[in-house]
Formats: structure tokens, sequence, C-alpha cells
């Protein structure tokens, strides 16, 4: 029997099995370490390793589809767009079982040809294992985001030393991740509820929008959006995606994973040499949720306001003239406190009584 099986090697099952060290560990994964599409720059701060970097990037673009922009310069390189798959594979520790897992319970994985022991077991699968946590009694994350995104040919006006975040032709926004001065990674999101049709960005209007040539390469991916409340179940935890572990604004969620991944190995091997309980992280992933209420009921709220809705508020933000600290803290936090320092203060009319409406709401959610 095995102390920990960790099923999905995404970012999260494998940045988890690199902090297991010590521990008799399992990663099971069908496709391939790191194979899923996946598009994502984070801070340099949690990488740890040079040869998983793309690009580094010292500042942030805020956009609109109608041309006004907001840049926010940080001194230094903050962020990076990383090689996925070599990001996750420089984490594995442990060795890696190549199957598909076709159900679970407590204790036992189940795969097409065999039966795996284990003290505990971490649901890192994502939106791929969704049935599997349907049935043994986890909630999914209640948004789904669809996402399509391909490599582009880089015109004269995309700095390179910046990203960029683009509100008013998705309603999740889109983004511009430009590698190197020749070519950049362009793509949207759009965000549905449960049960929605679920339709993907239209690329193409939006490339014409932007003057961009027809790129290649590209992809479409699904990714759930949206905190689950209860994560631990007989012996199970789901984490990374599973649980909806995605920065509520900016859609980001390699930091949140690092951050949460600490904490969860430290309850695991607590765990495993009987000097705790599982439970321990379902009390700090509550109080979590609880403190980090008011940012994720904004995120909420702000993502699901008509396009004119928000390009009116990012205007605002513009206007305002937020200073790039407070952009930047807001980006990192999760259950940190943070302080939004502008130019120009906001007043309580600036903004639309059905966003102060949808907050509370969301915020009453999150936390009873």
């Amino acid at each position: 029997m095995h102390d920990v099986v960790i099923i999905g090697g995404g970012y999260a099952g494998c940045l988890l099995d690199s902090l297991l060290e010590g521990l008799d560990t399992l990663l099971i994964e069908e496709k391939g370490i790191g194979s899923k599409d996946v598009s994502a720059v984070t801070f340099m701060r949690i990488v740890d390793s040079d040869d998983v970097i793309r690009n580094t990037y010292d500042s942030y673009t805020l956009m609109t589809v109608d041309g006004d922009s907001e840049k926010y310069e940080f001194g230094e390189d903050v962020f990076c767009l990383v090689d996925y798959e070599k990001l996750c594979r420089s984490l594995v520790r442990s060795d890696v079982v190549e199957g598909k897992v076709i159900g679970y319970s407590s204790g036992k994985v189940e795969l097409e040809d065999e039966t795996i022991e284990s003290k505990i077991i971490i649901d890192c699968s994502g939106i791929n294992g969704e049935s599997l946590r349907k049935k043994f009694g986890f909630k999914t994350p209640p948004i789904v985001n669809a996402l399509r995104f391909e490599r582009i040919t880089s015109p004269d006006w995309v700095d390179p030393s910046t990203f960029y975040l683009i509100v008013g032709f998705a309603n999740f926004g889109g983004w511009i991740y430009p590698l190197g001065n020749e070519f950049l990674e362009f793509g949207m999101a759009n965000r549905f509820r449960r049960g929605d049709n679920i339709l993907f960005p239209d690329i193409d209007k939006a490339r014409d929008l932007f003057g961009f040539k027809r790129g290649s390469g590209l992809k479409t991916a699904l990714y759930p959006y949206g905190f689950v409340k209860k994560v631990v179940r007989n012996g199970v935890i789901i984490f990374g995606d599973a649980s909806g572990l995605t920065h509520p604004v900016y859609g980001m969620s390699l930091h949140y994973i690092s951050k949460m991944a600490t904490k969860l190995a430290d309850v695991i091997k607590k765990t495993i040499r009987g000097k705790g309980k599982l439970g321990e992280y379902q009390v700090i992933w509550k109080e979590t949720l609880r403190r980090a209420s008011s940012l994720i009921a904004g995120g909420y709220s702000i993502w699901s306001l008509p396009l004119n809705t928000q390009v009116r508020l990012t205007k605002l933000q513009m206007k305002l003239k937020i200073s790039p600290r407070s952009v930047l803290d807001q980006m990192w936090a999760f259950d940190e406190e943070f302080e939004v320092y502008a130019k120009h203060h906001p007043k309580f009319t600036d903004y639309p009584l059905t966003l102060h409406l949808k907050t509370i709401l969301n915020r009453i959610k999150m936390m009873i």
C-alpha cells in the first residue's frame, strides 16, 4: 500500500509530488506529464528553473477593445510565460503510472487493469476527472471557461517586455503573451455556467480587430472556474483545477496552486506520520476562502456583467490611476490583505448598483 496516490500529472499533481519527499508516493497520468493545452503566465518567484521559462515580463498592460490602455511597470521582471510540459516534468519525483482511472473509493484507485491501494488519494485530474469526483460525492466548480489561442507573428506595436490582458470581446477577457520580438500568443476565454451551451470565442473577429495575421497552432481548451468548498472526503482530497484554484479576476492559477500545495503537503505528511488528520486541510481551505471572500466575490461579479459594462469599469480603473504596486498585490493575493492606492479615489456611485449587489450576494455564498 502506498502512502499517497496522486491522480493527474499537471502542475498541481507534479508540484505536490515534489513536496512529498520521504513518503511512498505514486503519480498516475493518462495522457503524459504536462500534456494538457495550457497558456500559463505566472510569477517568476514560484519558478525554480530558468529552463522552463519562455519569456519574462517587467510590466502588465490592461487594454480595452476600442484601444484604451494602461501600462503598469514594475521595474524588474516579475512575470514569466512558462513551458508547461517542461515545468511539470521538472517537478516529478515519484514513479509515474500511465493509465486511465475509472474510479476510486476510500483507500483504492481503480484503473482499467489493476487496483492500487493507498492511504491517501489526491485528485488533481482537473476537468477531465469530473465524472470521478461526482461519483465520489464532490461538487464541481460552477463555471466552465472555453479558451481558444494561437501563435501569431508579432506586429510592431506589441512590446515584448509586457503581457496584455484585454477586456471587451469575450466575457472572460483575452490576452497577448509576447514570445520575444517575433511572435506572440493571442487568446480569448468565454465563461459559462454549468448546463449552458458552451461556445469557444470567435478568434477570427478578434484577430482582425487588432490587425493580426492568421497564426498557427490553434488550440482550444476547457477549464473549470469557481472555488469548491468541500475538498476533503473519506481519505480523498481534490486539488488544483479540481477545486477551482484560479484567481477570480485575472484567471491565473499556478501561483495559487503553489501557495496551497505547501500547506496541503504539510497536512499530508503529518497525517501519514500519525501526528495529524486530513480534515485539517479542510479547515485551512475553509478559512482561506473566508479571508479571500471579498476578492473572490468581486471577481465573480465583474465577469458576470455585460461586456459594455466590463469595458466601462476597465476605463474607470485606468482613469483612477491605480498604482502598479496595488495591481501587482491584487494579482498575487489569495487570502492576503492588500491595499488599493489610486491617484484619484472612486465614489460609490462610480460603480453600477448591480455590481455592488452581485458582490454582496456572492460574498454571502462564499461565507455560508
